[in-house]
């Protein structure tokens, strides 16, 4: 696999398309342990299929210098 899973942005929708709608999801926590840099698009399409989220908790990563 390359830097990607998709090889282009239709592919990706079509992917977030086909997913069930989960109405019994109403918070999402993004943690900093998760390590992944999420695209705006992709946390779009995520949210999309939430209908009854509510809440976003996101963990931002802190830049650490090494004096």
């Amino acid at each position: 696999m390359g830097e990607r899973p998709f090889d282009d942005g239709e592919e990706e929708d079509q992917w977030w398309q086909q997913l069930p709608l989960v109405p019994a999801v109403t918070g999402v926590l993004l943690r900093q342990q998760n390590r992944r840099r999420w695209k705006p698009t992709a946390l779009a399409q995520m949210f999309a299929r939430l209908p009854r989220l509510q809440d976003i908790y996101y963990e931002p990563w802190r830049e650490w210098y090494d004096i």
